[in-house]
This record gives C-alpha cells, sequence and structure tokens, in this order.
C-alpha cells in the first residue's frame, strides 16, 4: 500500500477543519451511467472473494471532523465475486476503504483518479489491521481536538494535552502522515511521516511539536540522485544553513528551534549563530541510500507557559565515536582560551598565541578562527594514544599562497613540540599530504 507524501497546503488555507470536509458531489450506488464510476474487487488472504465486504469512497482531501460526516459517504457492499462499483462518481482523486465485518480484517487503496469513463481498480487484499500510538504533547484543543488519517475515515480524539492516542483499526501498509486537527479554528498540523502499519501490532509516532507556530519540511537526498551513498547511515550529524527568517521570527539565539524525523520524534540539534551565517548542526538517525530522507524543523514556540522541553541528546555523540568536536567560534581571548568541546566528554581545546581579540572572522558555519600559521594554533590538553584507526573532519579556508599543517598529534600541547606524526599538511600550492612522521628538515613530511 505504497502511498506518496503529499502537500497539505489546501487544508492550512482552511478557515477551519469542518470547511475541508468533502461530501458533496458523490453518488454512491451502483445504478446511473455504466460507463463512468469506479469499480473493483476485493479478496481474502487466501485469494478467495471477499463477499459482504463494506467497500467506502472517500475524497482525497477528506477530513474526519466527526462520525456523521464519515456515515455520509458513499458506501457499497460486494457481491460473492467480491466485487464492488460506484457509479456517476465525479472527477476527481479518491481512495477506497473495504472491511469485511465478520472478522474486521481491512483495505485501503489510494490515489485513484476518477474521470469520463469507468476506472478499473487493482484488487484489493484484506489484512489483519494495526494500530499507531501517538504521543502528543502541546495539543492545544483537547476538548474537539483529534488525530487523523488525511483522506481516510479513521480518527482518535485528543483527551488530555499531553496525553498517548491510539489511532487503531489501521489497515496494513504504508502511511504518508497523520494530522492533529480540531474542529475551531486552529489550523491542522502534520506531525508524522512515512509510518508503518504492521498486522496486530502497536507502531509508535510522536507529535511534540503543536505548540510551535511554524514549521518547514526538509530532504536530505543521499539517494542515486544525491550523495550516492551505498548503504544507509546510522547517527552522523548533518549541517544546515538557517535563512534569517528562522531566527528572526522565532527565539533569537534558536533556543526554540526544533528537528523531528520522519515519525516525529526529535533529534538532537545545536543551533551556531555566534557571528557569520547561523547554522543548525543535527544528528540523523538514519540517512537512507535508497530514496530522500525526510526532516522538519519547527520554530516560533506558542505554547502556555515557558518553553520548558529539552533538546535530547547530542549531535557529536560519545556513542558514535567522538571523542571531541571544536567549532572554534569562540573568541580566543576570552575564557583564557578555552575553546568548549561540542561532545559532552569535557575535552576542551586551548587556543594558543592570541593575546587580543579580533582573531575572528565569519566562517560557513558560524564564526571561525584565524591562524597565523606561525605562532597560533590550537591544541587539547588530552592526550591521545597513538590510534591507529581514527576518523578526523576540518573545515578550513585555504589561499594567498600560504602553506603550513593543518592537523597533527604532537607530544605536547605548546608550541614546543618536539615530535608530531598523523598530520594533514598544506602546500602553498594548494595540495594537502598526510603524513605519520616527523618533517625533515626543510619542513616537509
Amino acid at each position: 500500500m505504497s502511498r506518496r507524501i503529499r502537500s497539505v497546503a489546501s487544508l492550512l488555507a482552511t478557515a477551519s477543519l469542518t470547511a475541508a470536509v468533502l461530501v458533496g458531489c458523490l453518488a454512491g450506488s451502483e445504478t446511473g451511467n455504466p460507463s463512468k464510476g469506479l469499480t473493483g474487487r476485493i479478496q481474502t488472504l487466501d485469494g478467495l472473494p471477499a463477499a459482504r465486504t463494506r467497500v467506502v469512497l472517500v475524497p482525497d482531501g477528506f477530513v474526519p471532523a466527526d462520525a456523521r460526516s464519515a456515515a455520509a459517504l458513499p458506501a457499497v457492499t460486494t457481491d460473492a465475486n467480491g466485487k464492488y462499483a460506484f457509479r456517476d462518481v465525479a472527477s476527481g482523486r479518491y481512495n477506497v476503504e473495504a472491511i469485511d465485518p465478520s472478522d474486521g480484517t481491512r483495505a485501503r487503496a489510494e490515489g485513484i483518479m476518477a474521470g469520463d469513463s469507468l476506472v478499473e481498480i487493482p484488487t484489493q487484499t484484506l489484512g489483519v489491521p494495526g494500530s499507531i500510538a501517538a504521543a502528543l504533547q502541546g495539543a492545544a484543543d483537547t476538548l474537539t481536538g483529534f488525530i487523523y488519517l488525511p483522506g481516510s475515515t479513521f480518527r482518535a480524539a485528543v483527551r488530555a494535552s499531553n496525553s498517548v492516542v491510539r489511532l487503531d483499526s489501521l489497515p496494513p501498509g504504508q502511511i504518508d502522515s497523520l494530522v492533529y486537527g480540531s474542529a475551531s479554528s486552529l489550523p491542522p498540523r502534520t506531525f508524522a511521516w512515512n509510518l508503518r502499519v504492521q498486522p496486530s501490532a502497536v507502531d509508535s509516532a510522536s507529535g511534540p511539536f503543536l505548540a510551535w507556530r511554524r514549521s518547514v519540511a526538509l530532504t536530505v537526498d543521499a539517494g542515486p540522485a544525491g550523495a550516492k551513498l551505498s548503504a544507509n547511515v546510522a547517527g552522523i550529524p548533518i549541517r544546515i544553513a538557517l535563512p534569517d527568517s528562522v531566527l528572526g521570527s522565532g527565539a533569537k539565539d534558536g533556543s526554540d528551534l526544533r528537528v523531528a524525523n520522519e515519525q516525529g520524534a526529535e533529534l538532537p540539534c545545536e543551533v551556531q549563530s555566534q557571528g557569520g551565517s547561523a547554522a543548525l548542526w543535527v544528528r540523523m538517525d538514519t540517512v537512507y541510500a535508497d530514496r530522500p530522507t525526510l526532516i522538519r524543523l519547527y520554530w516560533d514556540y506558542g505554547g502556555i507557559g515557558p518553553l520548558l522541553a529539552t533538546k535530547p541528546g547530542n549531535v557529536f555523540s560519545p556513542a558514535d565515536g567522538f571523542a571531541g568536536a571544536w567549532h572554534l567560534d569562540e573568541d580566543p581571548s576570552a575564557n583564557k582560551g578555552r575553546l568548549a568541546d561540542a561532545s559532552g566528554q569535557g575535552n576542551d581545546g586551548m587556543a594558543l598565541g592570541y593575546t587580543a581579540s579580533g582573531s575572528s572572522e565569519a566562517g560557513v558555519a558560524g564564526s571561525a578562527l584565524k591562524f597565523d600559521g606561525k605562532s597560533q594554533f590550537a591544541g587539547t590538553k588530552l592526550a591521545f594514544d597513538d590510534p591507529e584507526a581514527f576518523t578526523v573532519l576540518i573545515w578550513f579556508r585555504a589561499g594567498h599562497g600560504l602553506g603550513g599543517r593543518i592537523f597533527e598529534f604532537a607530544d605536547k600541547d605548546t608550541s614546543r613540540a618536539a615530535y608530531w606524526d598523523r598530520l594533514l599538511h598544506l602546500y602553498p600550492d594548494g595540495t594537502l599530504h598526510y603524513g605519520v612522521f616527523p618533517p625533515d628538515s626543510a619542513g616537509k613530511p
């Protein structure tokens, strides 16, 4: 039951959810023009005709605001051969839901286009339904609030602002998104994407950002049309450039900015905005190799009371193997040259050779330190025991025909180091060289 992600902009533009309910212009009987409408067949898991199965025709933009609106939708019952038909259906996009009243098995077909001819829907197979348990926070309207699957009759009422709401009896397969809505004038809010319903199972979704007023969806394309990863990658930080509108319309320091994955679960993030262009670091739980990965940014907190939610985990997590992460965006003349370790390991660095401020400039992510290539450098107090396998990621700007060491392991954390190896060296011609032994008398590795 594959679906594509689709926009809910048409719903967001409505003044209320009830205004978006589409009930009219449908005819659910099997009479009328026999050459126009929709027809199909339902079968059991054993491939047998599913007789006496109830089939409902649902407009693609339908919102199940209440039980009455769902009950008004066209419905028919399959014959002895499992066949059904809807005649004189207005042109448009529809979904079809089927349920066998005898055992509760269900099926759902989506994205069916009706036109001026009779459209035959591929055979649907009934399956054992499953459930989605949505953990909600900040639901603004708990009297008339509900969660629902767009373009379906599936809904569940929200009883409390911080609660777990179960959407039961869902046909097994893939779900594009779940939406939180209200019968009041509050606009609907999508809070989870790309969910999978499994037979006789309860899968999870999160909706912790219902109190945020602004959001935007982003994709990380590492698939065939993007970075071309050969396999999925887990626990990797990525950098996102933040437009001025994000920090301008929310907390100026980015403290109200949150990031969620496709299931609506919060991801660790860190805002870097001290000078230069603001940036957001996000720890991706998974980057997919076979398709784009969806994440969503939320900002402009509008809940009642102070913002209590804290960002989970760490972007540069020690659990992912990080021994240290240094943004080098501090003023080296402050804090006695201390450079904070963003990994949470406490392996702070030191900026040496700086005696005054003015040694920073705009970088790709936040501000950056300038080094003179001679007496200025940054180092750690912590010593590492000659690692044989390691990964180093460095952002640097080359130019002006200058060269020098970019990174190295040394025997001292001062400029008096007599031995260094595992070094990355930039030559004046712009070429990079890696060495694992001390330089010769000419200064070349």
